[in-house]
């Protein structure tokens, strides 16, 4: 039905009323001599149908000869839009070459999106699915996905699985990352000695490999050999090994931190400023006369791209928003910069003595003219073994 319809669209048809008393015996008569018509309705003294263009014009004849006023009701189709926009010419071409543009245009990859990747950046899966052609403006003809897939994941040691899909203009490559095992013994042939990260006095020890030359109770400096990976047989014969042990040395530790009795503050200025460019091919055209700003802002930007009638376009459209604001110094009380101290010892605390097992811990307090000190001594258990590589000359 639908291929008629198209048909007749194309041909170009129109809806007629004929008036008149013998409307039967036009029927009739137009039926006989084969004229298509259809969508018939007659009502009292009046028959409105549709038909071609040219069996429009066999019907006077017989509506002469049955008394049957004929009229053009609407008409349809190809030839009457053409006949109304034959005088512009330079639209009706422009249409056909922005159709054949869209069309085109989808053969064309404007958009790739990966999904699924948790430590492996994004920038380093696109950077690598870029060199093996799947990259912006790419045409789909050309892409072996199956291709892609096994190469990518050959040079992604950290994925496990990839796919590339394709819908329209836009790529979707979808990865799932590897779980790495871990390292149980890293690098256990590289002769090396345990010697000591920092000073104190070696209160625990666990040799596994290598031949201590330390003990507990013993007083260690920064960089002394705690357990040596030369070891002499009784024939006075070396043999190189790669230490490990464990040295629990009850060390001192020191964290400062000083504390300003002024805070620089940024304090919004209300003001808000937008620029805004079209991203074409990748290349960004300004749609706004430049001027440099004088004062400091936050930059926020946002890309969105461009489709029509659900078919990406190589365009995208970019927002920049900037917000104004100065920086600001405001005075706090000394109780503010305790405070703010504390937490900032805390942190640091945290942070460098995570493994270590604090003993004791002793806090001075310094109220300067322009700034809070806090000055922390630490006593503690910390594991001071480092490995050294031996170097072997020869």
């Amino acid at each position: 039905m639908f291929i008629i319809k198209f048909i007749r669209y194309l041909k170009g048809y129109v809806m007629f009323t004929a008036t008149g008393v013998f409307l039967e015996r036009f029927l009739n008569m137009i039926v006989r001599k084969g004229v298509n018509v259809w969508d018939v309705q007659k009502k009292e003294t009046v028959l409105t149908a549709c038909t071609d263009v040219r069996s429009y014009k066999s019907l006077r004849p017989y509506a002469k000869k049955t008394g049957v006023r004929l009229r053009v009701k609407q008409r349809y189709g190809t030839p009457f839009k053409v006949r109304r926009y034959h005088k512009r010419v330079g639209l009706l071409v422009g249409t056909l070459f922005f159709l054949i543009f869209l069309c085109a245009m989808g053969q064309f990859i404007w958009r790739i999106e990966v999904v699924g990747n948790v430590e492996v950046s994004s920038d380093e899966i696109l950077s690598t699915v870029n060199e093996l052609g799947l990259k912006t403006g790419a045409f789909k003809g050309k892409l072996n996905a199956r291709d892609i897939e096994r190469t990518a994941l050959l040079r992604l040691q950290h994925l496990s699985w990839i796919a590339v899909n394709i819908d329209g203009s836009t790529a979707t490559v979808e990865v799932r990352e590897r779980v790495m095992p871990p390292e149980m013994f890293p690098d256990h042939d590289t002769p090396c000695n345990i010697v000591a990260s920092q000073t104190g006095l070696i209160t625990y020890m666990e040799v596994y490999e290598g031949q201590n030359i330390l003990k507990v109770g013993d007083t260690v400096k920064q960089g002394d050999v705690i357990v040596s990976g030369i070891i002499e047989d009784k024939k006075g014969q070396a043999t190189y090994k790669h230490a490990r042990a464990k040295v629990i040395a009850q060390t001192e530790y020191e964290i400062t931190v000083e504390q300003p009795l002024v805070k620089d503050e940024k304090v919004m200025k209300g003001l808000q400023k937008h620029r805004r460019y079209l991203r074409i091919f990748g290349v960004d055209f300004p749609l706004f006369i430049y001027r440099p700003f004088k004062v400091a802002y936050d930059l926020k930007r946002e890309a969105q791209p461009l489709n029509l009638f659900g078919i990406s376009l190589p365009m995208t459209f970019v927002d920049e928003t900037y917000d104004f604001y100065v920086m600001e110094q405001h005075p706090i009380t000394k109780e503010q910069a305790k405070r703010e101290a504390e937490a900032v010892l805390l942190q640091k605390e945290t942070e460098e003595l995570k493994t270590a097992k604090i003993i004791e811990k002793e806090l001075e307090e310094q109220e300067l003219d322009n700034m809070y000190k806090i000055k922390a001594k630490y006593l503690c258990n910390i594991d001071i073994a480092k490995q050294q590589e031996i170097l072997i000359n020869g």
